[in-house]
This record gives C-alpha cells, structure tokens and sequence, in this order.
C-alpha cells in the first residue's frame, strides 16, 4: 500500500466519520424535536384543563354557579380559560426552546422529564401571572381581594403541574392531546354565533368576577360594533339599542329635547323631566349662602361668626357606634356628645372611598363636578372654590391636620389654609401607625396658637385615620376579639378615646359656647362578605355599610334632637356657611341643615345622591328617597330597590316587586346624572 492509498483510506475515514456525525445529530436533534412537541402538548393540555379546574373555582367562590348564569355563559366561561390556558402552554414551549437555542439543552437532558416539565410550566405561567397582576392592581384595591381569590394563581400552577404529571405517566397519544388542546376553540368557535341577545347572569359576572370577568369581556367585544362597552349580546339588561353609534347606549348621558334616546331608555329627555327634577338639583335652584339680606332686616340670633371646628373620621361606618344602636360600647364619648348635639341618624356620603367623599365634603359638589387631575389618587385642581378658602377669604384663621398619606396639600387638599399638618402621613405605612392620640394633640395645641389672637375666629379641621385598615390591637381597648372586624371595633374604640379628650380639652378651655363642632365620616367599611354584599374594606359599592355614615352637629344655639331624615356629606359646607355668616358666590349642590337645627319639622331635604365615579367601567350612582333607597349599575344598565325602614342591610332587592317605585327612582337616576355640570378643568394624569 503506497503513501497515497493510505492518504485515501484517511479522508475516506474522516467523511464516515462526519456523516456518522451528522446523523447522530440529526437523530438527537429529531429526539429533542419529539421530546419538545410532546412537552407542548403536554403542558399545554395541563395548562387548559387547570384553567377550566380555575374557572369553576372563581364561580364557586363568587355565587357564580350555573344556577346564576345559565348552561350557555357557563360554558363560555369554561371554554374560554380552556383556550387561554392552551396558549398559556404555548409560552411554556416557547421557553423550552429558548432554554435549548441558549445551549442549555444537555443540562435539560440531564435532568429527568418530570423536573424538565415542571421547569417549564412554572417559567411558562410567569408571564400569565405577571399580567393577572397588572390587570388586578389596576383595576382593584389589592387588599379588597379574598384571600381565596388571591390564590387563584397558585392553584392554577398546581392544578396545571398535577394534570402534566398525570399525563406523562399515562402518556396519552399525540392526536388524544391535540383533541384535549383544539376542542375548547373549536367548541368555542361553534357557539359563538349562538349567543342569546339577552343571557341571564351577565350582569352578575361583570359585577363580580375576575378572571371570569375578563372571558366574558372577551367575548362581548364580538358583538359591540361601535365599541362603546355595550353590545347588542350577552348583555341581559345593558343591551345596546344602537350598535352603530358610540353615543347611544344604555350607560350613555341623556341631552334634553334633542329628539335623540341617548340612553336607550326608550324616551327622550324632555324640559318638562327636568323642571319636576328641580328640587333634586341643589346648585342654581337652592337658595345659596352668597344670598345677602337687605340692610334694614336684621341677622338672626343664630348666625355668629362662630369657631368651626370639623372633625373628620376615616372609614367609620355608622352602625358600628353606640349611637346608632351597635351593641358594643365602641363609642361612649361620641354617644354621650351625639346625646347633647344634633344627631342626624340618616346621613349619607357622596362615595365609598376618600378620594371621592373627600372633594365632595369640602366643594359641596359632587366628585364627578371637581376639577380635578384623573388618575388613582386624583389631584384636586386650584379652580375648585374649597372650604378653608371661603372661611379665609371671610378673615377666618384657617388650620388642618390629617393622619392619612393621601388627604394632604400635594394633592390639593391644602387650598385656604393658612397651616396644614401632615407630618404623620410622611413616615411611611400610616395605616400601621397609632395616630388618633397625636392628632387630638396637635388640634389643641393649633387650638391654642389660634386662641392668641381672639380678634379672628378660626376654623380647624382634624382628620382620625386609625379605623382605616390595617386593623390593630390597641391596649386601651377592650379585646372585642380576634377577627377583623373586632379590630376595626377596637380602631373605632381608640378613635372615640381621642376625640373625647378633644371635647375634654375644649370644655376647658371654654369654647363649647361659641364653637361649631361637626364630626362625620367621609365613607364606611365592609367587614363581613356574607353580610355586606360581597365585599371587605370599602370603594367597591354604595350599599349602606359603605355610605351610611355618622354626622353630628354641636351647635350652641341648637337643641338636642336626633334627625332621623336622609341628609348628605355635601350640606355640611352650606350649612357652616349659612351659621357663620360667611358669604359666597360659588354654587354648591348641598342643602344648608339650619333648618333641622332649629327643630323645623316641616323642612324636608330632597332626596340624597351618591356616585361611585372610579373607575369609569365599575360606576354606580344611588339615591335615598326615604324610605326608599335605589342602585343603578351603569355598566350593566341594572338597578336595586330597597326599602331601608324594613331591611337597613339590603338584603330583599325588590326591583321586580315593585315596578312602578323602581321606574320612579330610575327616572330620578337618570335626571340626575344627566345634570351633572361638567368640572370646570379635568384632564388625565399617569
């Protein structure tokens, strides 16, 4: 054999052995190819049959059972987390090809199927999760969820991991998995042309569900043309009556004699509606305080240029103190202060949350009427006429405290006072500080700056965070016991303490005689889901446990007398106005209360309106036409009566029962909300 044959014999060698190469890889590579389409399917069946495992989840834990939405929304539902969940599996494989096109593969080989499985579904579901989360803390108060609810996520990785787990041991044929992972689309597919104009349980869903929610959201999109929010499908009450036009629909706001249905509530809006409508409106029709009496009639004994002194509590429900009958001793000095004052039993708040009670007890207008920067925390804009400025510019010394982050002067609750005192809410976690004891400690010491000059009365406002959530343990308490809303009671215990050595403090120093004293609440708090609607914490409804709210009176020229007629956050400002003689031209939608606080028996305010008005997606609007009390659901165009002197708790919704007073409070709804005056500057902020 010569030098060349073996030279041959060498590249011959070296060819056979790259090709040998090649198929080793091609067959490695088609191994992995299989190994990752199995892994797919895989966890893509898992990741749909978990989602569905989550879907009857969420509607046990929110009432959302067939019974409640029927078999065709139930299946929808159903369906519908079974198709996210597929493409949930989707992103699992797209991380394990990641993970091999990084050159991680040989230690993906290395460990075992299961471990390699578990890797990815957990890597795969990290995105879903991250955008349940962005969803959920946009769009709700993240400690106003379950902690049922909150688990939601975890359990559908478990359920997802479980199920994969299963199926690699049973290891069901790739057509078995296709079928698991297509049939949800296709079935979808199928009924979607289906859907019923009208389902029953829609409603439901929107106002209640999560993830639910999203798939049922999801679905109507379909059949909303113009994309309003309301489409002409699975809408039950909020049917779309004009699918063209994105301003007709039944959340829509009417315009007066146009010849046009803007709310699809099958009449236009006429001038003659809104002259019966008047005596509701409270801004251009109502005598203001700006009205001056003629030089020749004298002012009458009562209007003194009194101290103000208001007092607002964060958060305190009214049927958690002794005065409105709790059984529990929560409240002894504000019952023994309510005994001797003007105690109205049936005051109601403009909303269910600060950001919304707040603006409307210091403009006296409504939050929807408030320049205001929209966002989460609302920026109060300088245009607004506010409290403190009216007593200013009347050559009142003006002063505030507040113990909560966001009642403060950078978002515009700072306007007229000459001092604002809001150190505490700059230390960080203010719900978790103990603050009632400072705050009666800074009032009177401001008490007695303000004291030093005699000449100029004053207003002082003090504002007691400590009911807010979180709840703590207080040692000078009684120990009501461990839940939460025992602790809520002793918050309210600690706060009541305080503000007793408040009135303590004032009696000695002599000013109960020419001070006006007025504490109220700007929103109450759901404590008990199975007793109040649902829901814990506050902002979500306008049910009672969450607007209903104590208002007492200390006037010294006024009896003591319990007012057991509906009254509003929104009249407190007229009504200091109107005692104190200070003028204005600004126009306000409350009522001035002088005459309950003369014992005028005749005088009867108009009805009382509230609005949840953030988001825009989940508002409601109610009024109390005593007895009477009715909820418009202007997303899902549906309304709850009750009749409060026979069930405080809203319980028996008698909407059907009763649809002669349901069509009259929803025309009073209506009108209301179609007068509402535009803010005079709003924009939307981050």
């Amino acid at each position: 054999m010569s030098w060349w044959s073996g030279r041959v014999l060498t590249i011959e060698a070296i060819e056979q052995a790259e090709l040998q190469q090649a198929r080793d890889w091609t067959v490695s590579e088609t191994r992995f190819g299989g190994q990752l389409l199995t892994w797919w399917l895989t966890a893509a069946s898992a990741s749909s049959v978990a989602a569905a495992t989550v879907a009857f989840q969420e509607m046990s834990m929110r009432d959302l059972g067939p019974e409640v939405l029927g078999p065709y929304l139930t299946l929808t539902i159903v369906l519908s987390h079974m198709v996210l969940g597929a493409l949930g599996g989707l992103l699992i494989g797209a991380v394990l090809a990641f993970v091999r096109h990084l050159g991680l593969s040989a230690w993906v080989e290395r460990r075992g199927e299961q471990t390699r499985l578990a890797m990815g579904f957990i890597l795969g579901f990290l995105p879903f999760i991250a955008v349940v989360t962005i969803v959920v803390t946009r769009g709700l108060e993240v400690r106003a969820l379950s902690t049922q609810l909150a688990l939601l996520p975890g359990i559908l990785m478990l359920t997802g991991l479980c199920v994969a787990l299963l199926m690699l041991r049973l290891r069901p044929s790739v057509i078995t998995q296709l079928a698991i992972v297509g049939s949800p689309s296709f079935l979808l597919a199928l009924l979607m042309p289906l859907a019923p104009a009208h389902v029953s349980g829609a409603s439901a869903v929107l106002e209640n569900g999560l993830f639910t929610r999203m798939a049922v959201v999801s679905a109507r999109g379909l059949y909303d043309s113009d994309a309003d929010g309301y489409p002409s499908h699975l809408c039950e009450h909020a049917c779309d009556c004009n699918d063209e036009s994105a301003f007709i629909h039944p959340g829509a706001v009417e315009v007066m004699d146009n010849g046009v249905d803007e709310d699809c509530d099958g009449e236009d809006l006429t001038a003659i509606d809104l002259k019966r409508f008047e005596r509701f409106r409270g801004l251009v029709e109502a005598p203001t305080p700006s009205e001056v009496p003629p030089a020749e009639v004298s002012p009458p004994s009562w209007k003194k240029r009194y101290n103000v002194l208001l007092i607002v509590m964060d958060t305190v429900r009214a049927d958690h103190l002794g005065c409105h009958g709790y059984a529990r001793d929560t409240s002894p000095r504000l019952d023994a202060f309510a005994a001797g004052s003007v105690h109205f039993t049936q005051a109601r708040s403009q909303g269910s949350m600060t950001r919304e009670a707040m603006p409307a007890l210091l403009t006296g207008k409504y939050f929807a009427e408030v320049s205001r920067v929209e966002q989460k925390w609302p920026h109060i804009l300088p245009d607004n006429v506010m409290l403190a400025e009216m007593f200013k510019d009347a050559g009142y010394q003006t002063w505030a405290m507040s113990s909560f982050g966001y009642f403060v002067p950078y978002f515009g609750y700072g306007q007229g006072f000459d001092e604002y005192d809001d150190k505490i809410s700059k230390e960080g976690r203010v719900h978790w500080l103990r603050t009632s004891h400072r705050v009666t400690d800074g009032t009177l010491e401001a008490i007695d700056r303000l004291e030093e000059n005699p000449d100029e009365p004053w207003l002082a406002m003090a504002h007691y965070a400590d009911p807010h959530s979180g709840y703590m343990y207080h040692k000078e308490s009684p120990r009501f016991g461990p839940y939460i809303y025992d602790l809520y009671d002793q918050e309210i215990f600690y706060t009541d303490l305080h503000i007793g050595r408040l009135f303590d403090g004032l009696e000695a120093r002599g000013l109960m005689d020419d001070t006006i004293v007025v504490i109220t609440a700007d929103h109450g708090e759901g404590l008990k889901k199975k007793e109040d609607h649902g829901h814990l914490y506050h902002g979500q409804t306008l049910y009672d446990e969450l607007i209903h709210v104590p208002m007492i009176v200390h006037a010294p020229f006024a009896s003591p007398q319990r007012v057991d007629r509906p009254v509003a956050l929104i009249d407190i400002l007229p009504t200091l106005l109107e005692v104190t003689g200070v003028q204005t031209d600004v126009q306000m939608r409350g009522f001035s209360l002088i005459p309950y606080l003369q014992g005028d028996e005749s005088f009867e305010r108009p009805p009382v309106f509230s609005q949840k008005a953030q988001p825009k997606w989940k508002e409601l609007v109610s009024v109390v036409d005593w007895p009477w009390k009715a909820i418009w659901k202007v997303r899902t165009n549906h309304f709850e009566l009750y009749r409060l002197d026979q069930d405080p708790r809203e319980g028996a919704d008698l909407a059907s029962t009763r649809p002669e007073r349901m069509r009259a409070m929803a025309s009073q709804l209506r009108m209301w909300r179609a007068n509402l005056e535009p803010p005079a500057e709003f924009r939307y902020g981050d």
